[in-house]
């Protein structure tokens, strides 16, 4: 995979540099801030394509769809793109919260997640299970914002991809050791 490189870190393609800590703070994709990819202006317009694809009363409850729309912001988003090929990796797991939901996902099926909130797909308001006949033609027409020419590779084998629901569960693990050891300290204190 070719990846942008700058003084050999690879770097990110909107920052056009390597990684570093947005300010201020990253709104809609806050989880980036401190390592981040992106600037608050990418911020932005990823909030504008979200809001744009699915209303503003439904982006929210989206987690993953969100998180692949924040993936321009992600500090390990060269690792995971190749732009001479143009090519983003996703892993399927992924892609299958993100087209049926956390417990039906399936790629290679018809999905309904988005039936009731509609989708904006090439300047038309669409019913996912109507428009769709499954999760790979989705994923070639929505893509992350900065990456709409790029072409979504779903790997397979959940390996060297990009995947939220393992970053999501790492950040979970982080912050499950600071309550553990905060509970220790407070403990001992007594």
């Amino acid at each position: 995979m070719t990846q942008v490189k700058c003084n050999d870190s690879p770097q990110c393609l909107l920052r056009n540099d390597t990684f570093k800590e947005s300010m201020p703070s990253l709104h809609e994709c806050y989880q980036y801030t401190k390592a981040s990819c992106c600037t608050t202006a990418h911020d932005e317009k990823i909030k504008d394509g979200l809001i744009s694809l699915v209303s503003d009363t439904c982006h929210e409850n989206f987690d993953d769809l969100l998180q692949y729309y924040c993936f321009g912001c992600y500090q390990s988003q060269p690792q995971y793109t190749d732009v001479k090929a143009k090519t983003i990796r996703i892993c399927k797991s992924f892609a299958n919260r993100i087209w049926g939901g956390l417990e039906t996902g399936d790629i290679s099926k018809q999905a309904d997640v988005f039936d009731n909130c509609g989708l904006n797909v090439d300047d038309k308001i669409v019913i996912q299970s109507k428009y769709f006949t499954d999760g790979t033609q989705f994923f070639a027409k929505v893509k992350p914002p900065f990456f709409e020419d790029y072409k979504v590779i779903i790997d397979e084998k959940d390996e060297n991809c990009y995947n939220f629901g393992l970053h999501r569960v790492s950040l979970q693990l982080s912050s499950l050791a600071l309550m553990i050891v905060g509970l220790f300290g407070i403990l001992n204190y007594l």
